[in-house]
């Protein structure tokens, strides 16, 4: 073979050692605590809390406060950053539908009372530089979507499940700049129900629960 024909051959060559690399040893998002990445298999407690609203064609525009809370690791023998939500109330909850009606609105997690089936599974993702929290999935009757129910007495009544990708953004410092995670319309995903689709707005503080650790998403 000429040097022009193998010169030629290097660009191919290059992109087919890429592709035959072994997943794991891809960079790939992991879970720093307080500047230090987590050991493999070490679960991190933590909190994240905000307001989030949720518009659907039918039920309007319906707003509340929220506190989240779940664990998160990078797993043992390699691949990105996962975790479980295992505990969520919405509160203070408003909706001008239900406000005109006299009625108070409600949001009650499902799933969520049995932590070996029911808890909501997060994976992180980057899509284009953009680190991502993919919370819940797609998958009919999987326990571990996300799930819950909006009731307004004679008003609405109706169930939201599936799965969201809301971006995450590092935060600065411990306990004064946490971190967030970013709820972007539809550009984080959509939720399914009887009614139609919905979309989430808003933002959440997430921190570690102990010592208001600094949790950040870096690759590698």
């Amino acid at each position: 073979m000429n040097m022009k024909r193998f010169l030629g051959f290097v660009p191919l060559l290059a992109v087919v050692a890429f592709m035959v690399i072994p997943a794991a040893a891809q960079a790939e998002p992991h879970q720093y605590k307080n500047g230090e990445i987590t050991a493999p298999g070490e679960k991190v407690p933590q909190i994240a809390w905000g307001t989030l609203s949720l518009e659907n064609l039918n039920t309007g525009l319906i707003e509340c406060k929220n506190i989240f809370a779940g664990e998160g690791e990078n797993p043992v023998g390699g691949g990105a950053a996962q975790g479980e939500l295992e505990g969520y109330s919405a509160f203070n909850c408003k909706s001008a539908s239900c406000e005109a009606a006299g009625k108070a609105v409600e949001v009650f997690p499902l799933g969520l009372d049995n932590p070996k089936l029911g808890n909501w599974e997060l994976h992180t993702v980057e899509s284009a530089g953009i680190f991502k929290l993919k919370t819940g999935n797609k998958t009919t009757g999987s326990a571990k979507q996300i799930k819950f129910k909006i009731v307004c007495a004679g008003v609405i009544n109706v169930e939201f499940h599936g799965e969201l990708s809301p971006n995450t953004k590092n935060g600065t410092s411990i306990g004064a700049s946490p971190s967030k995670v970013e709820f972007k319309g539809s550009a984080s995903g959509e939720l399914e129900s009887e009614l139609g689709t919905g979309t989430v707005k808003g933002n959440l503080k997430q921190m570690g629960y102990e010592g208001q650790d600094l949790l950040t998403i870096k690759n590698p």
